[in-house]
């Protein structure tokens, strides 16, 4: 049904407002999908669910979502925001503090844009990194699994985390602590790859402390 401001008419008979009156209803129901005219709103104002004295997020209801506003904190200190409950009962803090999201708040996206000039996606962020002794040790990071110390002077396995790569198509960047060692890693699946440590003045492989970075690898 098609949204119409005019009706009902000042002088609209008592008998006419069921039918007149039931297309404003739909047309609010349904988005007036139906119709050329959309219902159109230039403001909409949620009551703040804390001030209000009722239960601060909605109850679950089947196919259906919940926009609603109440305080992230407490009520003394905090600020009415934004928020959106949906069928499966998860809670998602949509603004905090003049900031789109919360530090509680997922965030999915194909990629990201900056000042509309940069656009970044999965492929342009570091996908693992960490930091090895000499002796293979793995000491911290994200997206590794283990690190493997392999036969001979210098060479290391790097286990990622499964699901961390989707391709074998990835760059690896590494530094030593130690002045005197420069590190070059390959490639080699989108579970391992290896990192060689070797003194920059003869390039002799060496043991050494290491960091590491993999960007990319999710083609």
């Amino acid at each position: 049904m098609t949204w119409d401001i005019t009706t009902p008419a000042n002088n609209e008979k008592i008998r006419n407002l069921g039918t007149v009156g039931r297309a404003h209803w739909e047309a609010i129901q349904n988005a007036d999908l139906d119709g050329p005219v959309f219902l159109q709103y230039r403001s909409l104002q949620i009551g703040d669910r804390t001030a209000l004295g009722v239960a601060v997020d909605p109850a679950v209801a089947a196919s259906t979502a919940y926009i609603y506003s109440k305080n992230d904190v407490a009520p003394a200190a905090g600020l009415q925001e934004l928020f959106i409950r949906d069928a499966a009962s998860n809670i998602m803090q949509v603004t905090n503090d003049g900031s789109l999201g919360s530090i509680a708040t997922k965030l999915q996206a194909d990629s990201v844009s900056f000042d509309g000039t940069r656009t970044f996606n999965e492929n342009n962020m570091v996908a693992a990194w960490g930091y090895c002794l000499a002796n293979g040790t793995f000491q911290f990071g994200a997206g590794v699994a283990s690190v493997t110390k392999l036969a001979g002077n210098g060479h290391y396995q790097v286990n990622f985390t499964a699901g961390v790569l989707l391709t074998d198509e990835y760059a690896i960047v590494a530094s030593s602590q130690d002045t005197q060692c420069g590190v070059s890693g390959n490639p080699i699946t989108t579970t391992e790859a290896f990192i060689h440590t070797r003194t920059t003045n003869s390039g002799t492989l060496v043991d050494a402390n290491f960091y590491f970075i993999v960007a990319g690898g999710q083609t």
